[in-house]
């Protein structure tokens, strides 16, 4: 009887030896989980840093490589830092990403959706019908990586707002 459960339980720690050791995947097919989009922000008119806390929101438009929209991603509570960054769910491939921080609907009004290329993708003052603005708008920033390469499951990138 001990022999057999010596035995067994042998057995059962190869087993579970072989189950737990590393086996090498090739994972290239997979898409990433995640993609991290870090910002930095800087004026275009001084060499100061912007104030974060005017920086309330942030909206990502994705298009691909032919300027096809496919997505918005908004963070409502974003909180600049040198560690803050935003994941988007993207397959390997080459973007197009556009970044607008301190976008507010009452102030700013966006033409885009699914038909509508990146060439004719426009932001606008938000307007009555008798062409006045009735809101101030707040702080806009902009960044943009024309070449947005996403080809390994950590692809870290990098946008620098303009004022």
């Amino acid at each position: 009887m001990k022999r057999y459960s010596l035995s067994s339980l042998l057995t059962l720690a190869v087993l579970l030896f072989l189950i737990a050791s590393c086996i090498r995947e090739d994972n290239s097919d997979c898409p990433p989980e995640k993609v991290r989009v870090y910002f930095s922000y800087r004026t275009t008119y001084s060499p100061s840093v912007i104030d974060p806390t005017v920086i309330e929101r942030i909206d990502l438009f994705v298009f691909d490589r032919t300027g096809n929209y496919l997505g918005q991603w908004t963070d409502y509570e974003a909180q600049l830092s040198p560690s803050y960054y935003m994941e988007l769910p993207l397959a390997y491939g080459d973007y197009r990403i556009v970044c607008w921080a301190g976008l507010h609907e009452l102030s700013y009004t966006l033409n885009h959706d699914q038909t509508i290329p990146f060439e004719e993708s426009l932001l606008a003052l938000q307007r009555t019908e008798q062409q006045t603005v009735e809101h101030i708008p707040t702080h806009l920033f902009h960044a943009m990586e024309a070449q947005a390469m996403v080809d390994q499951p950590t692809a870290n990138l990098a946008l620098s707002f303009v004022n």
